[in-house]
């Protein structure tokens, strides 16, 4: 219970932070509103749906797969605003977000440390050093691919 306590007050203190960004992310009203609702709520609705529905989903592999998915959702909303280039539709970030959290979540479940295991954290860290090598590659790709 603590921890969703602390969990819901960080993403309001996150979505509160980042609101006087809003003017500037492009698009119409409906546009934005996906580019930053679901940014987080699909990463959110995949890390219970593991502790609610998945019987074999380890802590790690549950959030890593938050952490992927809202990654990848990041990733296809603001990708034309990280690289200068046309990016996907706002439509794909929920998509796109919901499919890598349930693939990276459920790998990580199925082949990852088990409850309890004194490598879990060591897989957790390395899982997040991955994704953000990962984004900062692509973004640099992205910016730096011929035109």
């Amino acid at each position: 219970m603590r921890v969703s306590r602390w969990l819901s007050i960080g993403v309001g203190v996150f979505v509160i932070g980042l609101s006087p960004a809003m003017g500037h992310v492009p698009g119409n009203f409906l546009e934005i509103g996906f580019k930053t609702a679901d940014l987080v709520a699909v990463p959110i609705f995949g890390l219970f749906f593991f502790a609610f529905f998945v019987p074999s989903a380890t802590p790690v592999g549950a959030w890593l797969g938050t952490a992927y998915g809202l990654g990848a959702g990041s990733l296809i909303a603001f990708w034309d605003l990280m690289t200068g280039r046309d990016g996907l539709g706002f439509q794909w970030v929920s998509v796109g977000s919901l499919v890598v959290g349930f693939a990276v979540g459920w790998a990580v479940s199925r082949w990852g440390p088990r409850r309890g295991d004194r490598r879990a954290r060591a897989v957790a860290w390395v899982g997040i050093l991955v994704l953000a090598l990962g984004m900062t590659a692509a973004i640099w790709l992205g910016r730096s691919a011929p035109s």
